[in-house]
């Protein structure tokens, strides 16, 4: 007993030990600075232009560049008027069109300005344009001396649109998300069906282990070749259920992995891994389809939809 004491006490010590790692390192992190999170400051909110989401990565060499507005209702200031931002990018303040500020990285170190010169009496148009090369534009500004606070009234140009902002952490969701219910909604809809199957298995594991009588549980049992073959019925069930009902579309990759087996069936090679999205993919699938894609060309010329559905069945043989 005193031998699995000092066992179990010292995994306890390595559980601990690695928790501590887990939650101290990125704890650190933030303490020095290293690590910096899109969170309020006093007043201020991380802002993004509110528009639709996109699933699509930015083409390479892509800028994304917004610029940010407020008007200000300037009565003649004699002061301070400094204005503090913040970026992901690199950023530029203007008043009116005029620079006053930057460009700068934004980013590792915060963009101070000046706006005294710039304002004066009347409305200004106070803006922040930031340009993000690995990632969307947000930002932040504030200043305690203007009472001007990134949040609501504020607007955002991407190009000639202006449109209205949101905070970032505002749900944003792809358009391609109305089509599918919430996870959670969604298991609450399957509990009649699930429940009883539980119940059932937990059921018979209890006669299966308990004090009953256990000759006609155990026969009844099957055995691992038994539930393999169960597992790959139910399989075959969804496979045949899913195969007309999942659009064509649907999947990683898919147009990726059609143009492969399109330039094997019509160049006849095995393309360079630079000559296409997923042509760095080992051959042997696309090989084997390449011929079956041309069969069916001959059927259903220039549609691509019959080809790509049958093309599914070939990973499954």
């Amino acid at each position: 007993m005193h031998q699995k004491s000092k066992r179990f006490l010292r995994i306890c010590l390595s559980f601990a030990l690695l928790a501590a790692i887990i939650i101290g390192i990125p704890l650190l992190e933030l303490a020095f600075g290293s690590v910096r999170l899109l969170i309020p400051s006093g007043a201020a909110v991380w802002i993004r232009p509110d528009e639709p989401v996109s699933l699509n990565s930015m083409p390479k060499g892509t800028i994304d560049t917004v610029k940010f507005c407020k008007d200000y209702n300037s009565t003649g200031l004699h002061g301070d008027a400094e204005l503090t931002v913040r970026a992901m990018g690199v950023a530029t303040v203007e008043v009116d069109g005029r620079q006053a500020g930057g460009p700068a990285d934004a980013w590792e170190r915060p963009l101070t300005t000046n706006l005294l010169p710039f304002l004066s009496p009347g409305t200004r148009e106070i803006c922040v344009k930031v340009e993000n090369p690995q990632g969307p534009a947000v930002m932040l500004a504030r200043s305690e001396s203007l009472g001007l606070f990134t949040g609501k009234g504020w607007w955002a140009y991407r190009g000639s649109n202006r449109l209205p902002t949101v905070g970032v952490d505002a749900p944003a969701n792809a358009p391609m998300a109305r089509y599918f219910g919430r996870s959670g909604k969604a298991l609450l809809s399957e509990l009649p069906f699930l429940i009883p199957i539980f119940l059932a298995v937990f059921a018979w594991t209890m006669l299966y282990y308990g004090n009953a009588p256990q000759s006609l549980v155990r026969r009844l049992t099957p055995g691992v070749n038994g539930l393999r073959l169960m597992l790959t019925a139910a399989w075959i069930v969804i496979a045949v259920n899913n195969f007309w009902k999942l659009p064509t579309y649907v999947g990683f990759d898919v147009a990726a992995h059609l143009d492969y087996i399109i330039y094997v069936a019509e160049h006849r090679r095995i393309p360079l891994a630079g000559e296409g999205w997923q042509a760095f993919q080992s051959p042997l699938y696309y090989m084997v389809s390449a011929p079956v894609f041309s069969l069916i060309q001959t059927r259903f010329a220039g549609l691509m939809r019959p080809a790509a559905r049958i093309l599914r069945i070939i990973p499954i043989i």
